[in-house]
């Protein structure tokens, strides 16, 4: 098979036209590729619309205190509603236990088109059902050693599907039943429906598939700003709507297998708007019917973004008495290497003293308070933000008396160090959080604790300091009490720079045997992560093996704008070295490795397999958007500059702005292309090159949506769902257009007044440049001015308090029309002027 040629995915091509072309997955296209995978026969069992079917559910785990009867059920619930929105397949759902399998006619009315979701119980003496299953030929012992591997996830399942036989989906797990019934409506397929063909005849392949995750918890991130947040998901139409909206895309993550979400940023408050609490309720309970953990982050110490205004929580600060005794200092995190006394330290007082119990005791009862009225499924609990060891030292050494007399060691990795000092501190924090305990949610079953920072490393530091941080978190899981639904996190790590060996793997290893064997949550940020940079789609989750060791592996990307990335993310999480669309060799060292990272981040690589004809995205898109929408949608996310850069779907984003992640409010921030900053014209010229790629590819993707858009509006045979996000795709491109094109203009009229205002020789006429520039700047006020109006026209109210999904629109009009005013005041005055635009730090 050549390069980039894939089987059709036109539905009308028989599973025997398939079998001829391509492997098992390739012909079905099951995101994410499961571990084994054998159509057993070139026959396929034909499903009428006409007749009932049933979903019988069986269960050995009744009576077992870890059983979850409301995830078993839902299994055959989602399958059965989807089954019906997706095919039009009717089924309804009954119950079998051993006493009704013992009459045996009842095994008898069981249809060759009914399925059997059965939870199974391998550890189970004098087992009935086992011997149900042998004896009726349904699956082999062989088959059920499968979940004798030590190896494998709880998550794991078998599915078969025969002729004449009932279709079986065997799980040991509630959520393996899930993930069986997920795979299962992937494996249906139809005709096509439309306005030639309306009967479009269901039909399944006869199949066996073995599966299991390489991760237990898969995570993508529906924040805009990195973890930080900003809901991708909010399109400003109110709060039914957008519960509406996030349970539609919880099945999505249902059906792709994904069980955690970087959901909400940054702060504890539990009253962010009226009605927020009593929302997160209802939308975590929505989501752990569906096995899928909702994660709120905050800042246990530190409160990053608190000088913005930005954070959402109390911002404690370290006092002798509360709530009015004397302001002191303690530990504080830093920009630079060298640190000596606290006039180097920025946020010291902003509660990071350890050693205040009273202080910990109100971070308790504010953590406390957000936990019962949220119940969320994870929290991100970030201290301060501190990432290597080398600064963590330092830090520690600068903490207050008390501090001293209660951990008097200067190591980081000491018992009576910081080691000791921070394991007490996280687990008062987790024993605070798992006080919540009511009917329906218990806090230490229900939620996860990711506890991040100081120390949480990044893959640039050396052999030697990684060496410290992993005998400092190996210390801390040795001192800590708490275990259960705990993790430790890191950011991205890889191989070792001399060794090459791989980190995570070293470090699961260390916490295993020298300490308690706490679990290792990754967030991995490759770009496409409001991080790094505001890339659609990249393949680097191809390098997700890198990861081996941890059990939670949360990908900083994936939000609305991305949902073929977020099936990317899936895939590649769930089968780390085994996906049918496309394999890449893992380097062996750590420099080749970062090369091949540092290229993958910036879309520098982008093989057929993904981006071409049949390739992961247009299989992707088919399966997000439907036959006739995928297609289209595909060339959309295919998109990129001659130089790789993407188009612009939102305003909050490093390629508009040319801004750190750090300028949540741009005009406060400065930047290369804000007036008179940058002095290289060479620099600032490639700026201007680089802006007109992006308001061209902006533009270019805002005709292919536009189109998909005209083209299904009063089409009967799309669904409602697709037809309401293409819409508000349409809309949030046609807003970034305007905008691209008003930065496009404005950092080309940057240019040309820097150029006109340094030269010594200005042309022989300068009056006339001179006016031509000023009726370029008055222009484009009024342009900017004209797009001030239309926004406020827009019935766009967020109940995000960072803004949703189409943030920034204000603050960019702001940023524009503050440097144009600067540029028709240095125009006047013949020099570059700058007035105070207040810019600020991060703390």
């Amino acid at each position: 098979m050549e390069k980039g040629e894939f089987v059709n995915t036109d539905k009308n091509l028989s599973i025997e036209d398939m079998a001829s072309k391509n492997s098992s997955n390739r012909q079905l296209n099951i995101i994410p590729t499961p571990k084994e995978i054998e159509i057993t026969s070139k026959n396929e069992i034909i499903f009428s619309r006409e007749m009932e079917h049933n979903i019988y559910l069986i269960s050995e785990h009744k009576g077992n205190l870890d059983f979850d009867l409301e995830k078993l059920e839902y299994s055959a619930i989602f399958l059965k509603e989807k089954s019906k929105e997706k095919f039009g397949l009717n089924f309804k759902i009954a119950y079998l236990n051993e006493i009704k399998l013992k009459e045996r006619h009842i095994i008898d009315e069981i249809g060759n088109r009914d399925i059997l979701i059965y939870l199974f119980n391998n550890r189970k003496e004098n087992n009935y059902f086992n011997d149900f299953l042998k004896s009726s030929n349904l699956i082999t012992p062989d088959s059920l050693s499968f979940f004798n591997n030590k190896k494998i996830s709880g998550q794991s399942y078998i599915l078969k599907i025969q002729d004449k036989f009932p279709i079986i989906l065997l799980a040991v797990s509630e959520m393996g039943c899930q993930y069986a019934c997920s795979t299962l409506l992937q494996l249906f397929r139809k005709n096509i429906v439309n306005s030639k063909n309306k009967s479009g005849d269901v039909f399944l392949p006869e199949v066996m598939i073995k599966d299991s995750p390489d991760y237990k918890y898969r995570g993508n991130n529906w924040d805009i700003w990195c973890e930080l947040g900003c809901w991708s998901y909010d399109r400003g139409d109110g709060i039914e709507a957008y519960k509406k909206r996030i349970i539609k895309k919880l099945d999505m993550c249902l059906e792709y297998k994904v069980n955690f979400l970087l959901f909400d940023g940054l702060g504890w408050n539990n009253e962010r708007f009226t009605g927020y609490g009593q929302m997160m309720r209802e939308l975590n309970s929505e989501a752990r019917k569906r096995g899928i953990y909702l994660a709120y982050a905050g800042n246990t110490s530190g409160y990053g973004a608190s000088g913005q205004g930005l954070y959402n929580g109390e911002i404690f600060k370290n006092k002798t008495t509360y709530p009015d005794g004397k302001e002191y200092l303690c530990m504080g995190a830093y920009e630079s290497n060298e640190i000596n006394d606290f006039s180097d330290v920025t946020g010291s007082y902003l509660g990071t003293c350890i050693s205040n119990e009273e202080l910990t005791d109100l971070k308790i009862e504010e953590l406390n308070d957000f936990v019962n009225s949220v119940e969320p499924g994870a929290l991100y609990l970030h201290n301060l933000d501190v990432d290597d060891i080398i600064r963590s030292e330092k830090m520690w050494k600068i903490r207050c008396h008390s501090c001293r007399q209660k951990w008097p060691n200067d190591e980081v990795t000491a018992p009576d160090g910081m080691a000791g000092a921070f394991a007490h501190f996280y687990d008062r924090l987790v024993d605070g959080i798992n006080c919540v305990n009511k009917d329906g949610y218990k806090a230490s079953k229900d939620c996860l604790k990711i506890l991040v920072s100081p120390a949480y490393s990044m893959y640039y530091h050396e052999d030697n300091e990684w060496n410290k941080i992993v005998k400092y978190w190996s210390m801390i899981s040795n001192l800590m009490k708490n275990k259960n639904n705990v993790f430790f996190g890191i950011r991205e790590q890889f191989l070792n720079h001399q060794k090459q060996t791989n980190r995570i793997i070293e470090l699961k290893k260390s916490i295993d045997v020298k300490g308690k064997g706490h679990s290792i949550s990754i967030i991995y940020f490759y770009g496409a992560d409001g991080a790094y940079n505001n890339q659609i789609f990249l393949i680097t989750p191809v390098l997700n093996q890198i990861f081996e060791g941890s059990d939670m592996l949360i990908n900083a990307s994936g939000n609305a704008y991305q949902e073929p990335l977020q099936l990317m993310n899936a895939e590649y999480s769930w089968n780390t070295k085994s996906s049918t669309f496309y394999k890449m060799k893992m380097p062996s060292s750590y420099k080749e490795f970062i090369k091949l990272y540092e290229k993958l981040k910036v879309a520098r690589l982008r093989p057929s397999e993904i981006y071409g004809n049949g390739g992961f995205i247009e299989v992707a898109c088919i399966k997000l958007y439907g036959e006739e929408v995928g297609k289209k949608m595909a060339q959309l996310f295919s998109l990129g500059t001659s130089k790789d850069e993407s188009y612009i779907a939102f305003l909050f984003n490093w390629y508009l702005q040319d801004l750190n992640v750090d300028a949540m409010v741009p005009y406060k921030y400065p930047s290369s292309v804000s007036w008179g900053l940058e002095k290289d014209l060479i620099k600032l010229k490639k700026l201007v090159a680089r802006f007109g790629r992006i308001n061209r590819i902006t533009g270019k993707a805002f005709e292919i949506i536009s189109q998909i858009a005209s083209e299904i509006k009063d089409s009967n045979y799309i669904d409602k769902y697709v037809k309401e996000d293409i819409a508000w795709y349409e809309r949030s491109l046609h807003i970034s257009n305007i905008y691209t094109i008003l930065f496009n203009n404005y950092i080309r009229l940057n240019y040309d007044c820097l150029v006109f205002l340094g030269s010594k020789n200005r042309i022989s006429d300068p009056s006339s440049s001179l006016i031509i520039l000023k009726n370029r700047v008055i222009r484009l006020m009024g342009n900017l001015n004209k797009t001030e109006e239309y926004i406020k026209k827009q019935n766009y109210k967020p109940i995000d308090y960072l803004g949703g999904s189409q943030v920034m629109q204000r603050e960019a009009l702001y940023y524009l029309k503050s440097n144009l005013k600067d540029i028709e005041k240095s125009l006047e005055i013949g020099k570059v002027f700058i007035s105070d635009h207040d810019y600020k730090n991060w703390w």
